[in-house]
């Protein structure tokens, strides 16, 4: 995506690769990101049907903008920066997608490797001065659903979302646990009391729409 008129950052230098590499990707994650000024997928009407971006080896982004069928497809051409959305996820190998969507927060879907990478993807955007909401994920490794197990976060508040992201990117989730009850209430900068009370809350979000949507 195209670099904000503050962005000093020089463009992206990315060669082409030497080797194909292949990997599994455990999760999908659906994400609400702040886009640069000038970014063509942001402020979109809503007739935009469509918007697929790809980053080529120079380091310039590609983006066709879709709208209705009698319409014929707008093509946008920018040099990056390192400090472009599109260019972090590049960055932590992940291919992102963009939800045509109004304002300057787009909605960018992708699939990662682990939940290590996901905690490190959201920690870069943020530190780029990319403001983050993780909405939704899904376990694409539960052999037992065609669809994998998916986790709707879009009803919890911005706090609950905060506090479960760095439960699930902290490894609170695993077996053993990565961290802590009472290192990851220091970390969210509250008491231990405040985040034991806070987590069967959203827990017991989270399952009640799982149960809702499986239930029909």
């Amino acid at each position: 995506m195209p670099e904000t008129a503050g962005d000093t950052d020089q463009p992206v230098d990315c060669d082409p690769p030497t080797a194909q590499t292949r990997d599994r990707r455990q999760l999908f994650v659906e994400l609400e990101v702040s886009m640069a000024e000038s970014c063509p997928a942001r402020d979109l009407p809503e007739s935009v049907t469509a918007v697929n971006v790809i980053r080529d080896h120079l380091g310039q982004c590609h983006c066709d903008i879709r709208g209705e069928a009698n319409e014929d497809p707008v093509h946008v051409t920018e040099q990056v920066s390192r400090t472009c959305a599109c260019s972090i996820f590049a960055a932590h190998g992940c291919v992102p997608k963009i939800e045509p969507t109004a304002g300057d927060r787009s909605r960018i879907t992708t699939y990662l490797p682990n939940r290590t990478v996901l905690g490190e993807l959201i920690e870069d955007l943020r530190e780029n001065a990319r403001s983050v909401s993780l909405l939704r994920i899904v376990d694409c490794s539960q052999a037992d659903s065609e669809d994998g197990l998916t986790f709707d976060l879009t009803d919890l508040s911005e706090t609950q979302r905060d506090t479960l992201e760095l439960a699930v990117t902290e490894g609170y989730y695993d077996d053993p646990r990565g961290i802590s009850l009472a290192e990851l209430a220091e970390k969210l900068g509250v008491s231990k009391s405040g985040v034991s009370r806070r987590l069967p809350r959203i827990e017991a979000t989270i399952l009640t729409n799982i149960v809702s949507k499986t239930l029909g």
